[in-house]
């Protein structure tokens, strides 16, 4: 089991605190669109994007505020698996847009579309976890 000190506690709460209530405020507003006919994806890829976002705040939330792992004084490892999966969906999907898939279909994200910014998502928890790092480094170093 993680040891996390009494500090790391008491954010990790505050954080998945901070999630739950995103993820109500993303439910209520999907649900708002969808009773106003607006499709902004299909079914399931709203319920998967709006998961995926609010995991995404949850973890960069972590990141930021040190509490993501418990003793372990470095995010990379995290950071890398985010960065190799953005890469590999960001690059993939890339390649089906020049090959001609649509990024949005019938007035909503088709489901490359989805996965795409999926993707970007990662690639954005990414680059907030590398910056928080090197500042990080930086501020030992002085």
């Amino acid at each position: 089991m993680k040891k996390f000190d009494e500090r790391q506690l008491q954010i990790r709460g505050q954080i998945f605190f901070h999630g739950l209530l995103v993820i109500l405020a993303l439910v209520l507003i999907n649900g708002f669109l969808q009773d106003n006919m607006i499709a902004w994806a299909n079914g399931f890829d709203q319920s998967l994007l709006i998961i995926i976002a609010t995991v995404m705040l949850v973890s960069i939330e972590a990141i930021l505020r040190g509490a993501f792992f418990g003793q372990r004084q470095t995010h990379w490892p995290m950071i890398g698996v985010y960065g190799v999966c953005a890469a590999i969906i960001i690059i993939f999907y890339a390649v089906r847009f020049l090959q001609g898939a649509v990024f949005v279909q019938n007035g909503g994200l088709s489901n490359y579309g989805a996965n795409f910014t999926t993707g970007l998502m990662l690639a954005i928890a990414t680059i907030i976890g590398v910056c928080n790092e090197l500042s990080d480094r930086r501020e030992k170093s002085e």
